[in-house]
């Protein structure tokens, strides 16, 4: 039997305020090719399908237009569970429907251990695979009854609990494999401690912990799909209990990744992997220095001619000189596009004043203001160089200014 496991698609998800709706939908039909041309048996999806709990129409019509047009591929099972971005709900509504296609949600952790234990079948019916599809648990779902007195806190109530979960999970998988030669797979969606995060991952409930073991994780099972973290990434080095990470770049500090999807063989029991990397449908490129060293940086990628989506951090030691102005004016008229700009230095700048407090007590508020529009902004009220939406824009900030300085002297 041959298996795909993926994760983490967060369809819907923005990047810079723009809809990324056509980088979707490139991976999803090349996904569905790879179906075909590997002839994959059961695609597992370990999580954050969407990128919130009440997905737009539009990532909805993704999901289920590719859920139609991937049984119609040859993989004759589909295993869906949530994550902590998904509304388990919502997941589930339509799940007695989807059993007819061979395509079962699983949603929420239950009591009963059964609901999340699937039959695999060919089609002649046989058995060949029994997954233990355990979705994101929340809180509510994992405290062990009757424990609360022998534990010592939150996190260690969380671990135990987790533990017990999968423990029972795959028992009972176990029971239903029986004697049959079958692989038993798992699946997740957690955070698993000493895995490698990015920017993008927001650690909710067990994920802001980082501190379940990987011996959560039962011998039994013969392979674990996890998602949650978007670097792929092994579990403590083995390379049957992993995280296949998500397959597009959903922020700018996992531009530089490999994005791939795990193919799994199993012999006599035995799981086989490789991984298939996904082509690169957005190049995201994250640039940060000095802003001499980035004007630099946006030209090489310009000369490049690639399509690209840039990120630029100025990390100086001063604010920048209308770095907004300059980066766009490079890429104006190229295949590069900067959709976000953040000059780190200009915070620091303000903690670390530069003005000493013998000299703030020479000046006035005005002058303070001045100062503050020249060396922070680059902006002087009688520059002759500003355009007329600039000095607009100055002339507003002082009649703002004017006005608070005036209610402070009024009520002092």
């Amino acid at each position: 039997m041959r298996l795909l496991h993926t994760s983490d698609w967060h369809l819907g998800k923005k990047l810079a305020d723009r809809p990324r709706k056509e980088v979707f939908v490139q991976f999803l039909n090349w996904l569905l090719k790879v179906l075909k041309e590997e002839k994959i048996d059961l695609l597992l999806i370990a999580g954050d399908v969407f990128d919130g709990t009440m997905p737009s129409h539009e990532a909805q019509e993704l999901y289920y237009e590719f859920l139609a047009r991937a049984v119609k591929t040859g993989c004759r099972n589909i295993v869906v569970i949530a994550g902590n971005h998904d509304s388990a709900s919502f997941l589930e509504a339509p799940e007695h429907l989807l059993k007819f296609l061979n395509i079962y949600v699983i949603g929420e952790a239950e009591g009963d251990p059964k609901k999340e234990v699937i039959e695999i079948r060919k089609e002649s019916g046989e058995v060949e695979a029994v997954v233990c599809a355990i979705p994101f648990l929340k809180e509510k779902n994992l405290y062990v009854m009757g424990r609360d007195d022998e534990l010592s806190g939150r996190d260690e109530l969380i671990v135990e609990s987790t533990k017990a979960h999968f423990a029972s999970v795959v028992q009972e998988g176990v029971r239903v494999r029986g004697d049959k030669k079958v692989p038993l797979i798992g699946t997740g969606h957690l955070f698993v401690a000493g895995a490698d995060v990015s920017d993008s991952e927001r650690q909710l409930y067990i994920g802001s912990l980082g501190r379940l073991p990987k011996t959560i994780l039962p011998a039994e099972l013969d392979y674990v799909g996890l998602g949650h973290i978007h670097k792929p990434q092994t579990v403590g080095g083995d390379i049957s209990r992993n995280y296949s990470g998500s397959p597009i770049a959903l922020d700018f500090s996992e531009g530089s990744q490999q994005k791939l999807v795990r193919i799994v063989d199993f012999e006599k029991g035995k799981a086989e992997v490789r991984n298939l990397n996904v082509p690169e449908f957005e190049k995201l490129s994250l640039i940060t220095g000095s802003q001499e060293e980035l004007e630099t940086k946006l030209r090489d990628l310009v000369r490049k001619g690639e399509r690209c989506l840039v990120r630029a951090e100025h990390t100086g030691t001063m604010p920048a000189k209308d770095l907004s102005g300059r980066l766009k004016n490079i890429a104006e008229g190229t295949p590069v596009e900067v959709v976000h700009i953040r000059d780190l230095a200009k915070k620091q700048y303000y903690l670390s004043s530069m003005v000493t407090e013998e000299f703030v007590h020479e000046m006035t508020p005005e002058s303070v203001f001045e100062k503050l529009l020249e060396d922070c902004y680059g902006l002087k009220s009688g520059a002759e160089e500003l355009d007329e939406e600039k000095k607009q824009e100055i002339r507003e900030l002082h009649e703002c200014y004017q006005e608070i300085l005036q209610e402070i002297r009024s009520g002092s």
